[in-house]
């Protein structure tokens, strides 16, 4: 056999035990929470990492736990250092899952549960690419570590944590977006922005609340209104709208208060076109029977339905793509309403800040603050550079595909992180994987196909 047989047999070969590998990662609810000593994002990463570790020493590596910010392991020899960069967190499960979000679900085609594409998963084919090409003998002319980080979704802490103790690597790729590669993300802008609850009207806003992440289209948001004699009236407006836009929704009395949910439909926040956002339907509909509350007049006049920044100024793209605007949770604190803002802004915008100080003039003229206000670079990797041609060039040899060419995102990896490091797989273009949504999975022959390919790309960067 030629070594593109023997790598597909491998592979094919460890179908089950990766499979078995794969959820007992995906069994622990690894979302971030408070830190405690020794676990510096709280419980459920910690306990993600430590199975992570015993799945990579059960496949006969050598590892290092990083003060539970990340997991690694050490292969082969030489100055120069190939890196693998994938994640163990994930984002919260959410509700109206029809499979087992921690796991466990299979049918004949997919594997089930949160974490199998987004990145558990991805972690799990990446040890057993390296280890099969141990088993094949192939000499390791460059040290190749694996990258297990325990923060991803929230702030990336652990790999510049890892970069400050550890260093960068020569040649880097993270399996967390799509092949063929992904050589450029977006920038990122992130903040807060608040407003008061209180208005004029008989009808008063008693509190507002939705989403568990700032990256994901909110998919439910529910509100109480004090709604005394209007409340029959509110109830048939919000009826009527619900019925007008095709969405789902309930309405519930109790005494004077009306409580009302709106549902939307969940999305990656560098997608927020693929969703449908609770809150900007329920502030829409809000600001038909409130009278004069400073942040639904605020939220519909900034925000509005759009989401490419057009409402506050900021709708910029590039040859690469446009810019996208997410809102992803809202809550309620005395008489302050505050929600958050996801911004991917396009690959060659390398200042931000004059956008960034425009949300805030915008936002402050309609009454609304911006807080806590964050900006992401975005990445670029020239896309003839010879890490991308030489994982473009694997990807092509493996999958014969030549009409899908390598892009660029607006989700954002590990690479950002790091000098000539690029997004590579593991979704294949036209995956329908529910990432950050409900039934999250992967389809079990692309998992394997995918492995080969990460085989495949390791071999090509270790003899270049």
């Amino acid at each position: 056999m030629d070594l593109k047989q023997q790598v597909h047999a491998k592979v094919w070969g460890y179908q089950e035990d990766m499979i078995r590998d794969i959820f007992e990662l995906v069994a622990v609810d690894s979302v971030k929470t408070e830190a405690k000593e020794g676990k510096p994002f709280g419980d459920g990463p910690a306990e993600a990492l430590v199975k992570a570790e015993a799945v990579a020493k059960r496949l006969g590596f050598q590892t290092t736990n990083l003060d539970n910010y990340v997991v690694y392991t050490h292969s082969g020899e030489g100055k120069e250092r190939i890196g693998v960069l994938g994640h163990v967190d994930i984002v919260p499960l959410g509700e109206g899952w029809t499979k087992n979000p921690l796991g466990g679900d299979r049918d004949e085609k997919f594997i089930y549960g949160r974490g199998v594409s987004d990145n558990k998963g991805p972690c799990v084919m990446s040890l057993y690419a390296l280890k099969i090409i141990q088993e094949l003998g192939i000499p390791l002319t460059k040290e190749v570590r694996i990258i297990m980080g325990a923060n991803e979704e929230s702030g990336m802490q652990c790999v510049k944590y890892y970069r400050e103790k550890e260093g960068g690597f020569d040649y880097a790729f993270s399996p967390d977006a799509a092949f063929p590669v992904t050589f450029g993300e977006k920038g990122s802008y992130r903040a807060n922005f608040s407003g008061s609850k209180l208005g004029k009207g008989s009808v008063q806003l008693l509190s507002a609340k939705g989403g568990n992440a700032p990256n994901v289209v909110c998919p439910a948001c529910d509100v109480v209104l004090l709604a005394g004699s209007e409340s029959n009236k509110i109830q048939a407006a919000f009826e009527a709208y619900l019925a007008a836009h095709q969405l789902h929704g309930k309405v519930t009395v109790s005494g004077n208060e009306l409580h009302l949910r709106l549902e939307g439909i969940a999305a990656h926040a560098s997608r927020p076109e693929l969703g449908v956002n609770s809150i900007s339907h329920m502030m829409a509909f809000l600001g038909t029977v409130l009278e004069d509350v400073p942040f639904v007049n605020g939220y519909n006049r900034c925000v509005g339905m759009a989401y490419n920044g057009e409402n506050c100024g900021v709708d910029v793209s590039d040859e690469y793509g446009r810019l996208t605007f997410n809102v992803g949770m809202i809550s309620t604190e005395n008489d302050t309403i505050t929600s958050t803002i996801d911004i991917r802004f396009p690959v060659t915008i390398q200042d931000f800040t004059p956008h960034a100080e425009t949300i805030v003039q915008g936002f402050a003229a309609d009454g609304l603050e911006i807080k806590g206000a964050r900006i992401g670079k975005p990445l670029f990797v020239a896309p003839d550079s010879p890490l991308v041609k030489i994982l473009s060039e694997v990807y092509v040899d493996i999958t014969g595909d030549t009409v899908n060419q390598p892009a660029t995102m607006g989700g954002g990896t590990y690479a950002k992180n790091f000098d000539n490091c690029v997004a590579f797989g593991a979704e294949f273009v036209g995956d329908e994987n529910n990432i950050h949504n409900i039934d999250e999975r992967i389809e079990i022959e692309k998992m394997l196909k995918a492995t080969e390919i990460i085989v495949h790309a390791l071999i090509r960067l270790n003899s270049h």
